[in-house]
């Protein structure tokens, strides 16, 4: 199975990025220090934990959220990266698995190859986190255990 031939199961733009925002680091980058609309956040939480309201303020603070909220502007660069680096992940892992439900089962049960831990708790960790994700969701892909 090669990525070429994968059709994409969550559109990026859900997630505040345009689809080729995945594939060019700099309208990455234009993206992020332009920062995102709350409303994306709120898109990505609700795909990663359905039934949890309060995940969203794993990535951002509550009161944090609620300024943004209040203000109507976007979130600053630092957030919205972390947002950013989190819609990767859930991207990849729609692709790979070809099923919603399948990635999020994936990404939200805890892994023996990440030392135990879910992958999105290490994607929100920090880039070498979800670089260790995408790493272990692509060696599932091409031949390895995931």
């Amino acid at each position: 199975m090669t990525t070429a031939t994968l059709k994409p199961t969550v559109d990026p733009a859900l997630f505040g990025f345009p689809a080729p925002a995945f594939d060019d680091n700099l309208e990455m980058y234009e993206t992020i220090e332009a920062g995102i609309p709350l409303r994306n956040l709120d898109q990505l939480a609700g795909f990663v934990a359905p039934d949890d309201k309060r995940w969203k303020f794993q990535i951002v603070p509550s009161a944090t959220y609620d300024r943004y909220k209040k203000s109507g502007k976007h979130l600053g660069p630092e957030i919205s990266q972390k947002v950013a680096r989190l819609a990767l992940v859930v991207h990849t892992a729609c692709e790979i698995f070809q099923d919603t439900r399948k990635a999020r089962d994936f990404l939200n049960r805890p892994h023996p190859l990440l030392k135990g831990k879910a992958p999105i708790e290490l994607a929100l960790t920090n880039e070498s986190g979800a670089r260790a994700v995408n790493d272990i969701m692509i060696a599932g892909a091409y031949g390895g255990g995931a």
